[in-house]
């Protein structure tokens, strides 16, 4: 088996929409350039499979399509592609379909509608890839994994909470001697907040830039982050901290590599399976008007009772969730409940299994896929669906399961689909 990898910049002309937070951001600079990363496998004559990493907030159907479309001249076929957003909040708006759905109410979260952005986005991304496909070699592998252990990231509705703080490294050499890493652990990369004006990969940007002499390229993959962020572990929201956690995460990174042989990459397999998940019944809206008339209130007793930041954030986090829950009861006009078809992905590398989710999901439930069956978990690929999120989130009222368009026990559902799969 051959490996080819490439990069090309993503980064946006200015000015744009930055993407994330639900507050009107325009790009002032440029931290940090933004970046497509495609993985090219091939063996013998069979059809390529890609793996494309992009410093993006995710993607929905519409850039998928385009980006599908782009690529088939190439040869690639949808089946053989799985896209990696690494979920920074410091990326670009403007790539989403914002005509359809909840995202029309949404302009701020997502930015306005920018064909041009979509078009620079897939013509770049689309560019990684061929020059990947046009330089292949044969390519080894090894593999080795450790912990965080609350270094970077925790629950961020509360430190003890259970969170899957493990770290997956492969690493590939390739017969030229080229080396590339793809490093995999769960973090909402959010130390930057709504504040920054600064085009940013957020502390992935660090992490390169620190292993830039030490590998070729270096892609990020984000795991099972839907509830886990740096809110407890973040001093502050700044670039310095940010650089602070990049040094974190390559001590780590330095500390496991080296644990594991390199051997002839023999298997890289992507398969997808279908996975139904019920909707969540739309809200009425009184209920939504009052759910958010009742976050607003608790946020503005917490204000006055607290100055501790991590306290206030998932106060205000609560009045996003139904602020959110508000605009879906004003504009969804749902009142079936249905099914979503939902496309869960299967990477084998040399035996070893990736289920790649396109999910924000909930680290409490990848745990229990991880306990049950072995395997390691890569999140935010594809056209993302949103939060997927536990049933104790539901029970709680966090707004993570507020945004989501799963009703209450989907997750777990899931996970008992993915359980019988990997069986």
């Amino acid at each position: 088996m051959k490996m080819g990898f490439a990069a090309a910049a993503i980064t946006p002309p200015l000015p744009c929409q930055m993407a994330g937070y639900a507050v009107f951001r325009e790009a002032q600079g440029v931290h940090d350039e933004l970046y497509a990363r495609a993985l090219t496998f091939c063996e013998g004559d069979k059809p390529p499979v890609v793996i494309l990493g992009l410093d993006v907030l995710n993607l929905d159907e519409l850039c998928m399509r385009a980006l599908h479309e782009r690529l088939l001249p190439l040869g690639i076929r949808r089946e053989n592609l799985l896209v990696c957003c690494t979920h920074t909040h410091a990326s670009f708006g403007g790539i989403f379909d914002m005509e359809s759905g909840i995202n029309q109410a949404m302009p701020d979260l997502l930015g306005e509608a920018r064909p041009d952005l979509v078009e620079y986005l897939v013509t770049q991304s689309a560019a990684a890839v061929e020059s990947a496909l046009s330089d292949m070699a044969e390519v080894s592998v090894a593999m080795s994994r450790g912990a965080m252990e609350g270094r970077l990231a925790t629950n961020r509705h509360a430190m003890e909470l259970p969170s899957d703080q493990s770290v997956f490294l492969m690493e590939f050499l390739r017969a030229d001697g080229k080396k590339l890493l793809v490093y995999n652990l769960s973090c909402h990369p959010t130390v930057l907040n709504a504040e920054n004006r600064l085009l940013s990969a957020d502390f992935p940007g660090g992490v390169n830039a620190r292993l830039r002499d030490e590998y070729d390229m270096t892609l990020f993959v984000n795991g099972s982050a839907g509830d886990m962020s740096t809110r407890f572990t973040r001093r502050e929201s700044s670039f310095e901290e940010c650089e602070r956690f990049a040094q974190a995460v390559c001590d780590k990174i330095r500390e496991l590599r080296g644990q594991g042989d390199f051997s002839p990459l023999t298997e890289l397999a992507l398969s997808y399976r279908t996975v139904p998940l019920k909707e969540a019944r739309a809200e009425t809206l009184d209920t939504a008007r009052r759910n958010y008339d009742n976050a607003s209130r608790n946020l503005e007793a917490v204000k006055a009772s607290t100055i501790d930041r991590a306290t206030v954030r998932k106060a205000e986090s609560f009045v996003e969730g139904a602020a959110v829950g508000l605009l879906k009861a004003k504009h969804l006009h749902k009142s079936e409940q249905g099914e979503v078809a939902v496309q869960a992905g299967l990477l084998t590398v040399n035996g070893v299994k990736i289920v790649c989710s396109p999910f924000e999901l909930f680290s409490t439930l990848a745990l229990k896929l991880k306990e049950r069956k072995g395997v390691e978990m890569f999140g935010y690929v594809n056209a993302l669906f949103g939060y997927l999120a536990d049933r104790d989130a539901y029970d709680a009222g966090d707004y993570e399961a507020l945004m989501g368009v799963f009703e209450r026990g989907a997750g777990e559902a899931y996970i008992d689909a993915l359980t019988a799969w990997l069986s």
